[in-house]
């Protein structure tokens, strides 16, 4: 996921049942913590539309400028981010990726001629 990219999830109300902004204050908290998608990010209409997508069931993706915290909640930048999300079958949540531009791309390299290489360096070796 990189260190921008994070999951989370959320159940049929909105609340978030897993978030990297879901940090209890109190531990031995006898209640459960209930804290809203729209509570846990930097609302905006797009995570609303996005909230509401994945309350009704529904999977997407979309790619949109938003605005993040900074991890010591000092600073507020505006990024680039895409957020994918999927309902998980046979039960009531929606599970959700959010990945910045530069984690969507990946290094393809064809290796054949390496291994034939190695291959050819092995047959070449005494046999011990």
């Amino acid at each position: 996921l990189g260190a921008n990219g994070y999951v989370f999830a959320i159940d049929l109300n909105g609340y978030v049942l897993l978030h990297p902004n879901l940090q209890p204050q109190i531990i031995n908290f006898r209640e459960p913590v209930t804290l809203d998608f729209l509570d846990a990010e930097l609302e905006d209409e797009n995570k609303e539309e996005i909230r509401r997508s994945m309350i009704d069931g529904n999977d997407g993706q979309r790619f949109i400028k938003t605005l993040i915290k900074s991890l010591d909640e000092q600073y507020i930048d505006e990024v680039f981010r895409t957020y994918t999300w999927a309902p998980i079958k046979s039960t009531n949540y929606s599970l959700g990726l959010v990945l910045p531009p530069y984690s969507t791309y990946y290094i393809q390299a064809n290796l054949s001629d390496q291994i034939l290489q190695v291959k050819y360096f092995e047959y070449l070796l005494p046999n011990s």
